[in-house]
């Protein structure tokens, strides 16, 4: 989405991106040492991630199909700062 949204206008010249909220979107979740990431079922868009207590629970019983809303930032790569985070509807 970031992406085509710079092709439509003259990209970070015009709109530079600091952050979007998430208010609900479902994917997987992985954790590999101390990383952790999330990729959108829908999009297949991949995000490093900071998880919430919640979150690190949920994947502690087994879960990694989560729903999970956050502040997306694009410092240094995209990054899901998770906020919340629960069982999909679907």
């Amino acid at each position: 989405m970031l992406e085509d949204l710079k092709q439509e206008t003259k990209g970070d010249e015009d709109y530079p991106f600091n952050s979007m909220v998430m208010t609900s979107i479902t994917g997987t979740v992985e954790k590999s040492g101390e990383k952790w990431s999330f990729k959108a079922r829908g999009s297949g868009q991949k995000f490093d991630l900071v998880p919430n207590e919640d979150l690190k629970k949920m994947v502690a019983a087994g879960k990694t199909l989560v729903t999970v809303a956050g502040k997306v930032t694009d410092e240094q790569g995209l990054k899901l700062e998770i906020s919340s985070a629960k069982d999909p509807a679907n």
